[in-house]
């Protein structure tokens, strides 16, 4: 199986995977053949990518989520009702000034409509779930989530829930903080319905006005979630744009770059870093109405110019010992040696080195298809990798 951009996949190609539409009913069943019609819907409905099966030099490598697609499902159902009734309550005020949505928030009014809406029960009713089936696994193997335009809010908060869990467990964390930090990370954007989703999804340059606008939904997301208590899933919202340096939004809080600290020594709550780590490693990743998503390889370095400036130097480096570089079916360019030009495809990972993966040769230096076969890096330690568009 592989992951191919929708600008890529040709008539005939087989699906690897079941695609849902935005009310989670099957749209494509996994092993259908693709249309030309076919290919123009998924482009109209906002797939960036698809998982491509058919394939018998590819097909026994599997992709699994690290989470069952039933659960994934059931949490975009979950997500989507308490923005849809949130998006209700707000609805008179949604888009006014900051100030008006502030104090529409903390009106009697408000409080006594909001505290209808079961946001956290029902979210807190697939944690416990979710964070059993993340205490099963080692590494980020398998974080295979399709985000479209209309489901890319849903997937993505899932996604940074699952992210922040591995970390959480990496850094024994407790059963109940992990379901309070899965809890914050779900929500962590709820904020984000007081924006215009024309602004949301620019393809362009944002005006000064836009930003700033953008920067108030940590704020506006901790008002609307600290009327349901649950502290520290609160400051989930409210910190997660905060940065090590002092240079993040809203409030310019800065961190210690470090996992054990006192209370008082940092400014930021490790929920709060976690989720920072979680939401920009998923945002570069995924495919966006304004961009494509970046390869895995640059995403991580990316990651570790961050360290310590950004991103807590102690939580990136817990991070960076369960993310492959290189995760399963990613397209490889061989840089150097006797197979130089050849491209192959990530067949395997190595998790005692998530940076030399197995790797399944199928194309020589002339583009030319070849019978397949395979490379171990942690055994070939000379022969360099980077990874290509698919």
């Amino acid at each position: 199986m592989k992951l191919i951009r929708i600008e890529n996949v040709k008539p005939g190609m087989i699906l690897g995977m079941p695609l849902r539409d935005e009310n989670e009913n099957i749209l494509l069943n996994q092993g259908v053949k693709l249309t030309s019609r076919y290919i123009e819907r998924l482009k109209e409905l906002g797939f960036q990518s698809v998982y491509i099966g058919g394939d018998p030099d590819t097909d026994d490598i599997i992709v699994e989520d690290i989470i069952s697609e039933k659960r994934r499902s059931l949490g975009r159902k979950i997500l989507k009702k308490a923005y849809r009734l949130t998006e209700k309550a707000i609805k008179d005020f949604r888009y006014e000034s900051i100030e008006t949505i502030k104090k529409n928030i903390e009106s009697p009014k408000f409080k006594k409509v909001f505290s209808q809406i079961p946001i956290f029960r029902e979210v807190q009713s697939i944690i416990g779930e979710m964070v059993d089936e993340i205490l099963s696994s080692e590494t980020l193997t398998g974080l295979n989530s399709l985000k479209t335009h209309d489901n890319y809010t849903y997937n993505h908060s899932i996604d940074v829930a699952i992210t922040s869990l591995l970390i959480g467990k990496r850094l024994r964390m407790d059963y109940k903080k992990l379901e309070d930090l899965a809890v914050g990370c779900m929500l962590h954007d709820i904020g984000k319905i007081f924006i215009d989703n024309k602004i949301l999804n620019k393809p362009g340059k944002l005006t000064a006005e836009e930003y700033n606008r953008i920067k108030e939904h940590p704020t506006l997301g901790y008002l609307l979630l600290r009327e349901k208590g649950k502290i520290l899933s609160n400051h989930v919202a409210y910190q997660h744009h905060e940065r090590q340096d002092g240079t993040g939004y809203p409030r310019g809080l800065k961190g210690t770059n470090k996992i054990e600290r006192d209370a008082s020594d940092s400014e930021i709550t490790i929920f709060g870093e976690i989720a920072a780590i979680a939401d920009i490693h998923d945002a570069m990743i995924s495919d966006r109405v304004y961009r494509k998503g970046l390869m895995p390889d640059e995403v991580v370095r990316i990651l570790k110019n961050l360290s310590g400036i950004h991103l807590n130097r102690e939580i990136l480096e817990k991070f960076l010992e369960i993310v492959p570089v290189y995760p399963l079916t990613t397209r490889v360019l061989i840089l150097n040696g006797r197979y130089k030009n050849y491209e192959a495809i990530v067949s395997k990972t190595n998790n005692k080195n998530l940076s030399r993966p197995v790797i399944r040769i199928l194309y020589n230096d002339k583009k030319e298809r070849i019978e397949p076969f395979e490379l171990d890096l942690m055994i070939d330690l000379d022969i360099k990798i980077k990874s290509i568009p698919s």
